[in-house]
């Protein structure tokens, strides 16, 4: 008998202990800032197309004019891994083009990834003026 009466005290006193909740301390919350860069919205400096066999894409920029640095980055499932292409160029013209294969190339010989899946192109431009504009595409990949 005194068991019980052990065990319901303690379930009472933590009842008790339930109704009267204690205030929490919280974290501040987090800022995370980028820097002194700003966002730009608007402008045509990009255009993306499929190879005929859609083994990869063609980039083609324009009016780099205004551009300092333009960044990219192309990711996706390939093969059944995660798979990408990096890369980055300060303009010299006005106009430039890059093609990024869906695979790996060495010495010349290409070697395709199978079954491309969820591929998503970001490009990044960084103007003269210190401001970036963004752009994100997402690809298709159909054959």
């Amino acid at each position: 008998m005194p068991k019980i009466s052990l065990i319901i005290f303690l379930l009472i006193l933590l009842n008790i202990g339930l109704a009267f909740p204690h205030s929490a301390l919280a974290l501040k919350k987090r800022v995370r800032s980028g820097g002194p860069v700003r966002s730009v919205t608007g402008g045509n400096y990009s255009r993306v197309s499929f190879f005929p066999s859609r083994l990869g894409i063609n980039i083609n920029f324009s009016n780099l004019d205004k551009v300092s640095k333009v960044s990219y980055v192309l990711s996706y499932t390939g093969s059944g891994k995660a798979q990408g292409v990096v890369g980055s160029f300060a303009p010299g013209a006005n106009t430039d083009a890059r093609e990024l294969l869906f695979g790996t190339c060495s010495r010349g010989a290409c070697v395709y990834h199978e079954n491309v899946t969820g591929a998503r192109l970001t490009i990044n431009f960084t103007l003269k003026t210190g401001s970036v504009f963004t752009k994100r595409y997402l690809l298709k990949v159909r054959k």
